[in-house]
């Protein structure tokens, strides 16, 4: 019945709902995948991609591959963003190939956010020529910045703040507000975060709205309790105000990092405590011991003499 549907050349709409109905099955492979390749509708071969992806299989996978160099560029972006689902190395390699190679920059785009999650240092480097690229909206930039952020890399923090300082007049804000989040990111576990701070702290009264606000949560995700001070000053915006629930946010999450070193303390005290306490009974018992021996010594009647 899906099948006589999904080849009735005359009923988009039937076969839209025959491809949305055989989502995920794993014997309806080859049908969908000719819906992806030759259908005329565009939004039909938008969910047999969908339904593919759905199916999850090593053969699903290829099946997508297969049919990256689609024509139409929106199915196109459609299977990177279904192939950025599978965390296989094929998947990897199509999304590199793609993010170099497609000429449509909203595609490349796509590649390279889904790369993030591969640790290689090929997408190190491919990511860092995103972000110091040129292009509309600085979309390329953005992109790597998803791929950055992905690689948890302390190695990028030095290329990113640089390229944070080159661009801040340059970079759309939401732009530069993703990468101020991205680097407080990828500083938190650092032993020195006074440049990530600093940036960060000089752009709290940002007259750029979102640049602000990803200033004052980044010193949040930064997890630097030197920034206490500043973001204490935002909580006392007035109640309800963006820039202090970011700031009171931001606090609340410096505060609970302090917790476990606090309570570390307080267990080291009270194990140092018990040591003493032990070592304290233990003379008692000592001492007691002692004068019981030297009682029975007292009372105990000397053994009587063999003759």
């Amino acid at each position: 019945m899906l099948y006589a549907q999904l080849a009735d050349k005359k009923d988009m709409l039937g076969r839209l709902i025959a491809v949305e109905q055989l989502s995920g099955k794993r014997d309806a492979l080859s049908r969908l995948q000719e819906a992806l390749d030759g259908d005329g509708y565009w939004g039909v071969r938008i969910a047999a991609s969908q339904s593919i992806r759905a199916i999850g299989t090593d053969e699903a996978l290829q099946a997508l591959i297969r049919s990256s160099r689609q024509p139409d560029a929106r199915v196109r972006r459609q299977i990177v963003w279904d192939l950025s689902g599978f965390y296989r190395d094929p998947a990897r390699d199509a999304l590199f190939r793609i993010a170099r190679e497609d000429k449509n920059p909203d595609i490349r785009v796509a590649a390279m956010s889904g790369l993030g999650a591969w640790r290689a240092p090929e997408v190190r480097d491919e990511a860092l020529k995103f972000l110091r690229s040129d292009s509309y909206r600085s979309a390329l930039a953005d992109a790597s910045l998803t791929a950055i952020r992905g690689q948890d890399d302390s190695g990028l923090i030095t290329p990113l703040l640089e390229a944070l300082q080159k661009n801040e007049s340059t970079w759309p804000g939401n732009v530069f507000a993703h990468g101020l989040d991205t680097l407080a990111w990828l500083s938190r576990n650092e032993t020195q975060k006074d440049a990530t701070r600093e940036l960060l702290v000089a752009r709290v009264n940002s007259l750029k709205k979102r640049v602000q606000l990803s200033a004052l949560a980044g010193l949040g995700t930064l997890g630097d309790s030197k920034a206490i001070g500043v973001l204490e000053k935002f909580a006392s915006f007035p109640k309800e105000s963006p820039e202090r629930v970011a700031a009171e946010k931001s606090l609340a999450s410096l505060r609970d990092a302090k917790k476990p070193s606090t309570e570390f303390g307080t267990l080291r005290a009270d194990v140092l405590k018990l040591q003493q306490d032990n070592k304290d009974l233990r003379k008692e018992l000592d001492d007691l011991k002692k004068k019981l021996d030297a009682t029975n010594s007292k009372t105990t009647p000397p053994k009587p003499v063999k003759r």
